[in-house]
């Protein structure tokens, strides 16, 4: 088997035997940037300026405040608080003072081209803008290009490599906002036979594996049974978080060795 550089980490994804391969693969994608983000990418104007428009999402904050040291983390948010502030007062002068309308950077960003009569248009505007500026992520939006090479890189495999197509058929599946993005591009990139072939699997694959899940949690249930206390926990001891993680993708840590018994 050849590998190619960039069909390394889907290769080595799938070998996890995970609940989805592509939550590690996003997981790592995640790290990457992350570590980017508080090192060179500091001092860098380019990155500063998007940094300082998008900021960084609720999921991203954690993982970016867990590195250290945090300075390159309070100079980035510090840039970012500024220009957010500028936005908030300019957005909230709208329901200020009896005004109807914003003006200035508030309309620009809203793209108004003029104001609204209606009662309660200012306000409405006022929390559009607002919102607008909690729904961008300087690191989704890169892990997302990263995830959508990957997807693309795997049905690749699926129609180049047979070995892959073993592994694939092998796998656990995925989570549920992993495999609506599989579906979603395969309708896009795939065609013709390897097409059906590989959605066919997709769907045995899928319904295979939330089966055995099904199975862990009940087991997982009866296990706090006082009849079953005995019994040994099979593959159930870590299901709860699993069964999690497939529904929402990777959102709880695993500890394989510790049940969640209380």
């Amino acid at each position: 088997m050849k590998y190619q550089l960039e069909t390394i980490p889907v290769w080595d994804a799938f070998e996890k035997q995970s609940e989805c391969p592509l939550c590690d693969l996003q997981n790592e994608s995640d790290k990457s940037y992350a570590e980017a983000a508080l090192g060179g990418a500091v001092v860098e104007s380019d990155y500063r300026i998007e940094s300082n428009e998008k900021g960084y999402c609720g999921r991203h904050l954690p993982m970016l405040y867990d590195h250290r040291p945090r300075l390159g983390l309070a100079y980035i948010l510090h840039t970012h608080l500024v220009e957010t502030t500028k936005v908030m007062e300019s957005a909230m002068k709208s329901i200020s003072g009896g005004s109807k309308t914003g003006g200035g950077l508030f309309s620009r960003i809203l793209g108004d081209q003029g104001g609204s009569d209606e009662p309660g248009s200012s306000q409405s505007a006022c929390e559009k803008a607002i919102r607008k500026r909690t729904k961008t992520c300087v690191l989704c939006e890169k892990t997302d290009t990263a995830m959508k090479r990957y997807i693309y890189t795997i049905f690749h495999l699926y129609r180049k490599e047979t070995e892959f197509r073993k592994a694939f058929r092998d796998s656990k599946g995925f989570c549920l906002p992993h495999l609506a993005d599989i579906i979603g591009m395969g309708n896009k990139h795939l065609s013709g036979q390897p097409r059906d072939e590989f959605f066919t699997e997709l769907v045995n694959i899928q319904s295979e594996n939330f089966t055995r899940l099904a199975d862990e949690l009940q087991w997982f249930t009866k296990k706090h049974d006082y009849r079953y206390k005995d019994e040994d926990w099979k593959t159930s001891r870590d299901a709860l978080p699993r069964v999690i993680n497939k529904l929402r993708g990777n959102t709880i840590p695993i500890d394989k060795n510790k049940a969640d018994d209380d």
